[in-house]
Formats: C-alpha cells, structure tokens, sequence
C-alpha cells in the first residue's frame, strides 16, 4: 500500500506521532478517486511498494511524489472529521484542558494548503511521468496521458512558451477543451484539413515550422482570450494558473466592475489582436511559398472578403 502508517504520512506532511493511522485511512481511496485517478490513473497500485532493480530510481522517485500528493489530499479530506469527536452519541468538538477548538476560517485555510501541496505534488509527478513515458508505459497509452498529439499545442511546454503557466500538466490540461474549440473556430475555418493534419502529425521543416509556431501561438492567444472570464484561473499580466485552493464552497467568479474588471476585458482584447496577428503572419508565409505546402487536396486557405469566403486554390500551387 502507497500510504500504510502515521510515518509515511510523516515524511511528507508535518503532523504528530501520534495521529492514529486507521482515523485517516478510509480517505486514501477518497483521495485517489477524487484526485489522482484523473491523471494518473491506478499509478498508486503499480508502485504501492518501492521498486528495486532497473529504473528503481524514477520509480522511487515517482513514488515519493505520489505519496506527497496523496498525503496532502488525505488530509484535506480528513480535517473537517479531524477536528470533532464523532460516535454513537453525535458529534462534538474535540476540546481539552490543552486544546480547544478551531475556527472554521482556520480548518478552511489548512485545507486550502493541503490542496495547494497536493496539486503542487501532482504537477511534478505528471512532469516525472511525462519525462519518462518509457519506464510508465501503461500510463503514456492511457487516457490520462497528459500529451494532446490531436491538438497543434499539442503538450504544456510548447503552451508555456508562448504563454506562462508555470509548466503545470494539470492547468494545460485544463484548457484543452477551450483550444479544441478555438482550433474548429480558428484553424479549420482557415486552412484545409490536410495541412493540419500534416502539421499536426508529419514533420514540418522550414517555412512550414514557422507557420506551425505561429498558428501555435495564435491558439494560445485565443485560448486566453476565452478563458479569461471564466474563473476558474488566475490570471495577471503574462501567466495563467487553475486556482488549485478553490474549496466546494467557495463561489467562483471574475470581477465584473473596477480596475480588475478592466485587466481581464483589456487582457482579452489584446490577446485576441496578438493571435488575429499571429494568424496573418501564418497566411502571408503560405501565400509566399506555396510550394512548401502542397498537401492539400482542396483550397489551403479561407479568406474572408466582401461577397463571404474566397478561397485560395487548390491542390499544390497557392492561387494569390
């Protein structure tokens, strides 16, 4: 078992030697099902004892870090029970000669801490995994993998390079569903499917790269833009993060008046110039060379005119 005693909890959370293990143990498989499991899927199963021979390192260390992550979930979902005696009688606060009650603001904030430690955990584990997909097979053809080969930005680095969000697996996989959106609205209203596909899949060089580095960089712009009034993510000048110590009961909203109002509109408003930009300078390189883009059986590009869309021809040569 990942999690067997007061020490192991020990060597990761500063608690006391005398926590009675049992008291939190029901909330492991709490913790996995509600945290964990998403990402990682039964990963606490597979290294439940420490490894020992080829790659026992990486493996220990991945352990180490999923036990860290556990342990900081566990306890978040165990302080509210923690703090109050409860048997056959009801329940009651836990109050001594030497000991006296928490406020509930109190119990709120070392909740918000373990799910900040949990999460912080968590994004090492996925940058451990992610680092080492060979030695984690099983979890790199699963579902939970955080890579995104059917999307352009396809990984959390080539987002973190265009826009910062602390190299966290967990917030890029948080803004997967609004850059699926934003490439139906963007991307294949723009450019044939073929060319997507091969700059998704093939391996573009050259002129090609670049027009990939650009599109990439006008997704992530959008993306931004979209998200910006959703609040679920804080966001300041140049970087974006999910708020990790959001509690069920807190309520979740942006400002809707005052200067804060106006970052998050003015912030929208010029990443979606930056990424409108991005995508002109990804057509001006196709018009100029359309020999490097000869994959599509229909027209490459889609432009807006007076009379609706024009499109560019056709199968190898770039109609201007």
């Amino acid at each position: 078992m990942i999690l067997a005693s007061t020490d192991d909890l020990r060597k990761h959370v500063a608690i006391a030697k005398s926590l009675h293990f049992p008291d939190v143990e029901p909330y492991i498989d709490q913790a996995v099902y509600q945290f964990t499991e998403r990402y990682v899927g039964d990963l606490h199963l597979t290294l439940a004892e420490p490894a020992t021979g080829e790659n026992a390192d990486i493996l220990n260390k991945a352990r180490n870090i999923l036990q860290n992550a556990l342990s900081n979930f566990v306890l978040y979902l165990y302080t509210p029970i923690g703090s109050v005696i409860f048997d056959s009688s009801g329940f009651g606060n836990a109050e001594s000669d030497t000991r006296s009650k928490l406020e509930w603001t109190q119990i709120r904030d070392l909740q918000r801490g373990f799910l900040m430690a949990g999460h912080t955990a968590m994004d090492r584990l996925l940058s451990v995994l992610e680092k080492n997909k060979t030695i984690f097979p099983t979890w790199a053809e699963s579902e939970q993998y955080t890579e995104s080969k059917e999307l352009l930005v396809s990984n959390t680095k080539t987002f973190n390079d265009c826009y910062t969000i602390y190299d966290s697996r967990q917030t890029y996989l948080a803004l997967k569903p609004a850059m699926r959106q934003i490439e139906d609205q963007f991307l294949y209203t723009f450019l044939c499917p073929e060319l997507i596909t091969f700059l998704k899949e093939g391996e573009p060089s050259g002129v090609q790269l670049q027009v990939k580095k650009y599109l990439q960089k006008a997704i992530v712009a959008f993306t931004i833009a979209k998200v910006v009034n959703e609040g679920v993510f804080i966001i300041d000048g140049s970087s974006i993060k999910i708020k990790f110590d959001t509690l069920p009961s807190d309520k979740v909203y942006n400002p809707d008046y005052g200067k804060p109002a106006d970052f998050l509109t003015q912030t929208s408003l010029r990443q979606k110039e930056y990424g409108q930009n991005y995508l002109s300078m990804a057509e001006n390189l196709i018009k100029a060379n359309p020999e490097e883009f000869t994959q599509c059986e229909s027209p490459i590009i889609v432009k807006e005119e007076e009379g609706g869309f024009m499109p560019y021809n056709t199968k190898g040569v770039l109609g201007l």
